[in-house]
């Protein structure tokens, strides 16, 4: 394995120099970064970041708990928050969690055991005394993505209420009265489907709200409450479920929109090449905020600041495409 000295001999630079950009610090001319970026490339340099944790008391290393790997929209984000970190001259170890506490608490150790800088991690359960304990007894920030469940920890979540309310409100426009919610089990978005029939004062019926595990495979129950309940629309909230849905609907050979009005939180790509209707979070800004604020935190010498809980939300938006159709008057 090439040594550092070796890259700046390579590239034609400082030992310095080439010490600067492996660590990602600036007071670099770009041309000169990218030039010794691509001879460590070349060379196979790769930096002993657990020596320089203990030297200098920062890894450079941000660790992301995935809560669920077949989630495309949250792969998706961490794609983009890893490019960002990566232009800030930050690595990133991701540790999968699955929806599972036990796998979720190991993954956390695991990154502490690695002394990365701060931690992103999408809890999954509410108010897990263990992992709330241990966030809060290990001197890193850490950033709760999607979900707010520990009130002292800083959060950026996504207002799926709002997004919820859009959709309803949505199909209500249409005439749609028999909407099927397929929720998950997080508070939110089935309050926003009732603030919708509120505005157009109409009465809910608590039977067409169903809450789903967060990462379930629900064809069947979908199918099963399709013919139970005989929605003309459904709203799925999330991607997961929107693939549910679409599944049952094809079993059941519906067309969509002539057979059932669909729309869909989380506009990922398969969801827009179907033409289908989506409520769409900003996955650009997720991924620029969430970098903002972790950085923000690990870089901020103000301990005041830092001890400021925060807690962002974002307001996804309704992209019309051509999964809803009209029914008029109709009930």
């Amino acid at each position: 394995m090439a040594t550092i000295k070796e890259v700046a001999k390579a590239a034609g630079v400082s030992v310095m120099t080439a010490s600067r950009v492996a660590r990602g610090m600036e007071g670099v001319r770009e041309s000169t970064r990218k030039n010794v970026l691509e001879v460590m490339k070349k060379l196979g340099y790769q930096p002993n970041r657990l020596a320089r944790a203990l030297r200098n008391n920062h890894s450079n290393t941000i660790g992301i708990v995935v809560a669920d790997v077949k989630n495309s929209f949250y792969m998706q984000v961490n794609a983009l928050i890893e490019q960002r970190l990566r232009a800030k001259g930050f690595s990133v170890l991701v540790s999968f969690s699955n929806e599972d506490m036990e796998m979720e608490m190991s993954g956390l150790s695991m990154l502490w055991g690695a002394r990365v800088d701060g931690i992103i991690i999408t809890p999954v359960h509410r108010n897990d005394t263990q992992v709330s304990d241990f966030l809060q007894n290990h001197d890193f920030p850490v950033l709760q993505l999607y979900r707010n469940v520990y009130d002292q920890i800083d959060s950026l979540s996504i207002d799926d209420r709002y997004g919820v309310k859009l959709a309803t409100r949505r199909l209500l426009e249409e005439g749609h009265r028999r909407i099927l919610l397929l929720d998950v089990n997080w508070e939110g978005r089935a309050d926003g489907y009732r603030a919708a029939f509120a505005e157009h004062g109409l009465a809910v019926d608590e039977r067409f709200i169903l809450s789903f595990g967060t990462n379930a495979f629900v064809e069947d129950e979908v199918m099963e409450n399709i013919n139970r309940l005989h929605p003309t629309a459904i709203v799925a909230g999330t991607n997961i479920l929107g693939y549910a849905t679409i599944t049952a609907c094809h079993k059941l050979m519906m067309e969509i929109p002539q057979d059932m009005s669909v729309i869909i939180q989380d506009d990922i790509p398969w969801v827009s090449l179907m033409d289908i209707t989506a409520i769409s979070q900003p996955m650009n800004r997720i991924a620029q905020e969430s970098v903002d604020i972790i950085l923000k935190k690990i870089m901020d010498k103000d301990e005041q600041a830092k001890d400021t809980v925060i807690h962002k939300y974002i307001r996804p938006s309704l992209i019309e495409r051509a999964s809803v159709v009209s029914l008029g008057s109709k009930q």
